[in-house]
């Protein structure tokens, strides 16, 4: 009796050191996978997937915030990046290359739960006085031009205004109206009607069609009789989804490039260098109060996905804030701005602004295709 315990013991030892070394040997935080895998509702509408054949499966019904891949086929995805649901993140950690599983992902572990704040109630109706008078600020604001008598300007996207008077405290704007009385617009119609002192506008909304408010793109949800609700939740925020997966290959984070690029700071110098080598460069304009440069460096051009790409290519920066020519020699209008370069030196790919890990290893790929297969 005490022999077989003892045997159970060990087997049980052997049992549980074996899983703890299979988690350990598995995916982490922060290594590189190459996965296939579809995401859909519980009803069965895709919403995410790498398999061609169900994306183009005419029986499949498709969610309204399903997004195409830019190209089929296994991807690179990163457990812990921020551009990945924490479940989603989650359910890749342990897995071995091979391995295949399907979890459900509740809304707190996908895209969030539906927040009602987001959601903006906004009327069918928009009467507007033929004349119009605004603070001069609040008319630079608006419009980012000092006011001129005789010059119009977009006082809605259907109505143009044309100043009239330009004094020190107002200026005096009166309505242009179009010939025309029906707009069609990406998210239903519009109707103007007019008389001797205002503008009717009426909008006629469909429901599912993009809407931005204020900037910010949103989704018609409801469309009521004086009123129509603008949704800006994530369209899949509120929804417990179903993940399939499937992971490839592993590539763990400490046989990745660690640490920031090689940055060459010398621009001329380090562009004729990799033309003159025929190879690619990176360049990237930058100031340092600026935090969506930070953000670039800091997370961007470290995600793995990127860093093994980096050999691939050469890496210049330049504080543009600071040297002025490069701004002016690249209409540069805002920080960062990022500047893919050809071997043969001209611009492949402009890029204003953030952009993910994702996305730049992606750029990272068109640009240097043509190097990677001449190899």
């Amino acid at each position: 009796m005490t022999r077989y315990l003892v045997l159970m013991l060990f087997v049980l030892a052997l049992t549980f050191t074996g899983s703890v070394m299979a988690a350990e040997s598995g995916a982490a935080a922060g290594d590189l996978l190459r996965v296939n895998y579809t995401l859909s509702t519980l009803g069965g509408a895709l919403v995410r997937t790498t398999d061609a054949a169900k994306a183009n499966d005419s029986k499949l019904p498709r969610h309204h915030g399903y997004a195409a891949p830019a190209a089929f086929g296994s991807t690179e995805l990163v457990p812990g990046a921020p551009d990945l649901p924490q479940g989603f993140s989650a359910a890749l950690i342990g897995m071995e290359p091979g391995a295949k599983k399907t979890v459900m992902l509740p809304p707190e572990q996908a895209f969030g739960p539906t927040n009602p704040a987001l959601q903006l109630k906004l009327p069918l109706e928009r009467r507007i006085p033929r004349a119009v008078s605004l603070p001069p600020d609040e008319y630079l604001k608006r419009f980012k031009t000092f006011p001129v008598v005789g010059k119009s300007v977009p006082l809605t996207p259907w109505v143009p205004a044309q100043v009239k008077e330009v004094t020190e405290h107002a200026v005096r704007l009166e309505l242009q109206l179009p010939k025309q009385e029906r707009f069609d617009e990406p998210f239903g119609y519009l109707d103007l009607k007019a008389d001797e002192k205002q503008v009717v506008l009426t909008l006629h909304p469909t429901i599912g069609a993009e809407f931005t408010v204020e900037g910010k793109p949103g989704r018609i949800a409801l469309v009521e009789k004086d009123t129509f609700t603008v949704d800006r939740n994530h369209p899949l925020a509120g929804l417990t989804l179903k993940l399939e997966l499937e992971l490839v290959s592993l590539t763990p984070k400490d046989k990745l490039p660690a640490g920031p690029p090689a940055w060459q700071e010398g621009y001329e110098t380090a562009l004729t260098a990799a033309k003159k080598a025929g190879r690619p460069a990176l360049l990237l304009l930058y100031a340092d109060w600026c935090s969506w440069c930070k953000k670039l460096q800091n997370e961007t051009f470290v995600d793995p996905r990127v860093a093994i790409r980096r050999g691939r290519l050469d890496w210049i920066k330049v504080n543009s804030e600071k040297d002025k020519s490069l701004m002016e020699r690249y209409g540069q209008k805002g920080f960062p701005l990022v500047l893919l370069f050809n071997p043969d030196g001209s611009i492949k790919e402009r890029i204003d602004g953030y952009v993910d890990g994702e996305r730049m290893a992606w750029l990272l790929d068109q640009l240097t295709a043509e190097t990677v297969a001449k190899k």
